[in-house]
Protein backbone atom coordinates (compact mmCIF):
# COMPACT_ATOMS: atom_id res chain seq x y z
CA UNK A 1 0.00 0.00 0.00
CA UNK A 2 1.29 3.78 -0.98
CA UNK A 3 0.66 6.02 1.21
CA UNK A 4 1.51 9.61 -0.31
CA UNK A 5 4.30 11.82 1.91
CA UNK A 6 2.30 15.20 3.43
CA UNK A 7 2.59 17.68 5.43
CA UNK A 8 2.53 17.28 9.24
CA UNK A 9 1.61 19.91 11.70
CA UNK A 10 3.72 19.81 15.30
CA UNK A 11 1.56 21.86 17.19
CA UNK A 12 1.06 20.40 21.13
CA UNK A 13 -2.45 21.75 20.95
CA UNK A 14 -3.61 20.20 18.06
CA UNK A 15 -5.88 16.97 18.49
CA UNK A 16 -4.15 13.26 17.50
CA UNK A 17 -5.94 13.47 14.27
CA UNK A 18 -4.56 16.66 13.06
CA UNK A 19 -2.07 15.31 11.10
CA UNK A 20 -4.35 13.30 9.59
CA UNK A 21 -6.45 15.88 8.76
CA UNK A 22 -4.22 18.11 6.83
CA UNK A 23 -2.79 15.30 4.90
CA UNK A 24 -6.24 14.03 3.58
CA UNK A 25 -6.94 18.04 2.57
CA UNK A 26 -3.79 18.51 0.93
CA UNK A 27 -4.87 15.21 -1.03
CA UNK A 28 -7.90 15.76 -1.86
CA UNK A 29 -7.04 19.38 -3.27
CA UNK A 30 -3.93 18.29 -4.77
CA UNK A 31 -6.41 15.52 -7.07
CA UNK A 32 -9.53 18.05 -7.24
CA UNK A 33 -7.12 20.56 -8.78
CA UNK A 34 -5.81 18.08 -11.23
CA UNK A 35 -9.45 16.70 -12.03
CA UNK A 36 -10.05 20.44 -13.69
CA UNK A 37 -7.04 20.40 -15.11
CA UNK A 38 -7.98 17.20 -17.05
CA UNK A 39 -11.53 18.12 -17.90
CA UNK A 40 -10.56 21.63 -19.28
CA UNK A 41 -7.71 19.73 -21.39
CA UNK A 42 -10.27 17.10 -22.69
CA UNK A 43 -13.03 19.70 -22.93
CA UNK A 44 -10.40 21.96 -25.25
CA UNK A 45 -9.43 18.44 -27.34
CA UNK A 46 -13.07 17.47 -27.71
CA UNK A 47 -13.41 14.60 -25.48
CA UNK A 48 -15.36 13.80 -22.33
CA UNK A 49 -13.77 12.31 -18.84
CA UNK A 50 -17.38 10.68 -17.63
CA UNK A 51 -17.63 7.73 -15.87
CA UNK A 52 -19.61 4.86 -17.84
CA UNK A 53 -23.24 4.42 -17.04
CA UNK A 54 -24.62 1.70 -16.17
CA UNK A 55 -28.41 1.06 -17.33
CA UNK A 56 -29.99 0.59 -14.24
CA UNK A 57 -33.26 -1.58 -15.93
CA UNK A 58 -31.46 -4.50 -16.32
CA UNK A 59 -31.50 -4.74 -13.12
CA UNK A 60 -33.44 -8.82 -12.95
CA UNK A 61 -30.23 -10.62 -14.49
CA UNK A 62 -27.68 -10.11 -11.61
CA UNK A 63 -26.27 -12.62 -9.54
CA UNK A 64 -23.94 -12.38 -6.28
CA UNK A 65 -20.52 -13.66 -6.90
CA UNK A 66 -18.82 -12.76 -3.87
CA UNK A 67 -16.51 -10.63 -2.03
CA UNK A 68 -13.03 -10.10 -4.07
CA UNK A 69 -9.71 -8.23 -4.52
CA UNK A 70 -10.48 -6.16 -7.62
CA UNK A 71 -8.05 -3.66 -9.84
CA UNK A 72 -8.88 -0.67 -9.55
CA UNK A 73 -8.22 -0.10 -13.03
CA UNK A 74 -10.79 -2.40 -14.23
CA UNK A 75 -13.66 -0.25 -12.45
CA UNK A 76 -15.07 2.49 -15.11
CA UNK A 77 -18.46 2.96 -14.47
CA UNK A 78 -21.39 4.01 -11.98
CA UNK A 79 -24.87 2.92 -11.13
CA UNK A 80 -26.01 6.26 -10.02
CA UNK A 81 -22.99 8.99 -9.13
CA UNK A 82 -21.67 9.02 -12.31
CA UNK A 83 -21.28 13.12 -12.17
CA UNK A 84 -19.36 13.25 -8.71
CA UNK A 85 -16.04 11.65 -10.07
CA UNK A 86 -14.55 11.25 -13.41
CA UNK A 87 -13.05 8.26 -15.74
CA UNK A 88 -10.00 8.09 -13.54
CA UNK A 89 -12.01 8.44 -10.38
CA UNK A 90 -10.53 11.98 -9.23
CA UNK A 91 -13.78 14.11 -7.90
CA UNK A 92 -15.16 16.66 -10.35
CA UNK A 93 -17.99 18.17 -7.29
CA UNK A 94 -16.83 19.93 -4.27
CA UNK A 95 -20.15 18.56 -2.54
CA UNK A 96 -17.86 15.46 -2.29
CA UNK A 97 -14.94 16.66 -0.34
CA UNK A 98 -15.85 16.26 3.02
CA UNK A 99 -16.83 12.54 2.38
CA UNK A 100 -14.02 12.35 0.76
CA UNK A 101 -11.82 13.85 3.10
CA UNK A 102 -13.06 11.41 6.05
CA UNK A 103 -12.93 8.09 4.04
CA UNK A 104 -9.02 9.49 3.75
CA UNK A 105 -8.95 10.01 7.00
CA UNK A 106 -9.97 6.43 7.75
CA UNK A 107 -7.44 5.12 5.04
CA UNK A 108 -4.18 7.11 6.86
CA UNK A 109 -5.41 5.97 10.05
CA UNK A 110 -5.55 1.91 8.75
CA UNK A 111 -9.16 1.53 9.60
CA UNK A 112 -11.37 -1.08 8.21
CA UNK A 113 -13.64 -0.31 5.65
CA UNK A 114 -16.62 -1.97 4.37
CA UNK A 115 -15.78 -3.61 0.70
CA UNK A 116 -17.13 -1.49 -1.81
CA UNK A 117 -20.00 -2.81 -4.18
CA UNK A 118 -19.74 -3.15 -7.57
CA UNK A 119 -21.91 -4.83 -10.86
CA UNK A 120 -20.09 -6.63 -13.55
CA UNK A 121 -21.00 -6.36 -16.86
CA UNK A 122 -18.74 -8.42 -19.17
CA UNK A 123 -15.02 -7.32 -18.17
CA UNK A 124 -16.07 -3.75 -16.44
CA UNK A 125 -17.34 -2.98 -12.96
CA UNK A 126 -19.63 -0.62 -11.83
CA UNK A 127 -19.48 0.98 -8.49
CA UNK A 128 -22.86 0.70 -6.67
CA UNK A 129 -21.75 1.44 -3.23
CA UNK A 130 -18.19 2.99 -2.60
CA UNK A 131 -17.26 6.09 -4.71
CA UNK A 132 -15.16 7.98 -2.44
CA UNK A 133 -13.13 4.91 -1.09
CA UNK A 134 -12.23 3.90 -4.86
CA UNK A 135 -11.48 7.60 -5.45
CA UNK A 136 -9.18 7.83 -2.23
CA UNK A 137 -7.76 4.70 -3.15
CA UNK A 138 -6.66 5.52 -6.61
CA UNK A 139 -5.77 9.24 -5.57
CA UNK A 140 -3.03 6.49 -2.76
CA UNK A 141 -2.06 4.37 -5.53
CA UNK A 142 -3.82 1.26 -4.72
CA UNK A 143 -3.63 -1.38 -7.44
CA UNK A 144 -6.64 -3.23 -5.88
CA UNK A 145 -9.53 -3.07 -3.35
CA UNK A 146 -11.95 -5.45 -1.58
CA UNK A 147 -15.65 -5.42 -3.23
CA UNK A 148 -18.42 -7.52 -3.09
CA UNK A 149 -19.21 -8.41 -6.80
CA UNK A 150 -22.54 -8.57 -8.53
CA UNK A 151 -22.39 -10.15 -12.04
CA UNK A 152 -24.97 -8.91 -14.58
CA UNK A 153 -25.62 -10.72 -17.67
Amino acid sequence: MFLPVLPTVDNPNMDEHANERLAARHLFDKVYRRALRKRMTAAFQGHNRHLLKLNEQAQHNRHYEGIHLVSLDEIKGSEGRDNDFDTEFLPVREHVQNRWINVAIAFLEGKSLPPVELIRKDNTYFVRDGHHRISVARAMRFQSIEAEVVAEE
